[in-house]
């Protein structure tokens, strides 16, 4: 299964660069497979929809681990004061 996802994290991860620095119209997906190392084939077998397919699973990462980083910060914080600190300075 590894082999088998290889290139999806690096296209996504690319993706993610890409759209954060040049915005998701100015992006190509040409760029993101050259930015992602990834051959040209993978982009249109993890993404059969193209470029929104990728955004989705960019956007959905995402989500997820600003979660993941939200329920730490609850267990590492004893009042919402300290919460809203934390989250805070990670936003800084």
């Amino acid at each position: 299964m590894a082999r088998k996802q290889k290139h999806r994290q690096p296209i996504i991860d690319a993706s993610v660069t890409l759209f954060r620095r040049q915005g998701y119209a100015s992006t190509g997906l040409n760029e993101i497979v050259d930015a992602s190392g990834a051959p040209k084939g993978s982009l249109y077998y993890y993404f059969p929809d193209g470029k929104i397919s990728i955004a989705v699973a960019a956007v959905t990462e995402a989500g997820e681990r600003v979660v993941e980083t939200l329920d730490q910060l609850c267990k590492e914080c004893q009042t919402t004061a300290d919460l809203l600190k934390a989250h805070a300075r990670l936003l800084a």
